[in-house]
């Protein structure tokens, strides 16, 4: 089955109501001028701040075990809501929120909220979907949907996120056979946002440049039901846990009306 024939990119667009027909007819989407000038300066300084603090501070030696196999690893820089209220904020941006509601029915649950650096020669990551560790067949709904900011540009050169166009019909994982299969660049300019539900196949592409880097910030929002990539009740800064942002926290799991991670029957706080 060749599951290409026919698909293409969406192109970008600068409408909500765009991109959610977007998402449902090739599982991605792309937007524009959502974020200010100056509101995406203080995030890519922030990430890029944070980045450089762990390198001196020897917390970016060890690969994230998805990007070992890369020739020279991405650096991930973790639990941004921890590093600064300007994560926080992005977290609850109001255009992403409104978009993973359309998606993914039913309590939220964020998963994960870190930076990907893909740094100069940089090979391919391995093709995978975000919901790979759940039971398969998958059902007609996706489980998550990643909300992905571009800090720097989204090309073919710098290693842009790559997709198989059709693939989130299928329901299922790739076989090894289909991991080596073709795929496509979701090409962006910085400041862009590109989401992506979670049935479909993607990677990290290489980044064949000398000089540049290509950042990313990655918001994976799913069902409460599944266990985050980041352990927030382990992880998250005291400052944040008592910032009093209700919404943002439930989100995390605190104080939430799941009945799934409780501590003697009470909501964790």
């Amino acid at each position: 089955m060749d599951i290409m024939q026919g698909t293409s990119v969406p192109k970008i667009t600068d409408s909500t109501d765009r991109a959610k027909s977007d998402l449902a007819e090739y599982g991605v989407a792309i937007m524009s001028n959502v974020l200010s000038p100056e509101k995406f300066q203080e995030i890519r300084d922030a990430v890029y701040r944070e980045a450089e603090g762990d390198i001196r501070a020897g917390n970016a030696s060890d690969p994230y075990f998805a990007d070992a196999m890369l020739g020279a690893p991405s650096q991930r820089v973790w639990n941004l809501p921890s590093r600064g209220q300007v994560f926080c904020e992005l977290v609850e941006h109001p255009v992403a929120m409104d978009l993973v509601e359309s998606v993914v029915r039913g309590p939220l649950r964020l998963s994960t909220f870190s930076a990907n650096i893909t740094l100069p020669g940089s090979d391919m990551m391995y093709l995978h979907a975000d919901q790979g560790t759940n039971p398969q067949p998958w059902g007609p709904e996706p489980h998550g949907l990643n909300v992905i900011w571009c800090i720097d540009d989204f090309t073919e050169e710098t290693g842009a996120t790559r997709f198989v166009p059709g693939s989130y019909r299928l329901n299922r994982s790739a076989t090894m056979e289909e991991i080596m299969g073709p795929t496509v660049a979701l090409e962006a300019p910085a400041g862009s946002l590109i989401l992506m539900e979670s049935r479909v196949w993607h990677k990290t592409g290489a980044n064949v440049t000398k000089d540049r880097k290509r950042a990313a910030i990655l918001g994976f929002y799913c069902k409460d039901c599944f266990v985050p990539n980041e352990n927030w009740w382990l992880c998250l800064s005291p400052v944040v846990r008592n910032s009093g942002q209700s919404s943002l926290l439930k989100l995390m799991g605190f104080g939430s009306d799941s009945p799934l991670g409780r501590v003697h029957g009470k909501p964790a706080i």
